[in-house]
């Protein structure tokens, strides 16, 4: 039986705009060498939630975005 192994990078992001912490993210290498030649990150971590994409990109977390762009009542979900 083979196993296969797949290298990962931690990355660090920016300081988040609105609470100023860094976070970390583990994704594979192979990925991210993509994301950084060049490919949308969309395309580069297709499997990777929409707010780790923000995160990863920004550095802005979830709950932070939630804070600083709100829901209008009038938005929809």
């Amino acid at each position: 039986m083979t196993q296969f192994q797949f290298e990962t990078v931690t990355i660090e992001t920016r300081p988040c705009l609105r609470c100023k912490k860094k976070s970390e993210i583990t994704v594979l290498k192979s990925d991210y060498e993509l994301w950084q030649y060049g490919e949308l990150i969309q395309k580069a971590f297709p499997e990777m939630p929409l707010d780790q994409r923000e995160l990863l990109q920004t550095g802005i977390h979830p709950e932070c975005w939630e804070t600083l762009f709100p829901k209008d009542k009038n938005d929809q979900e």
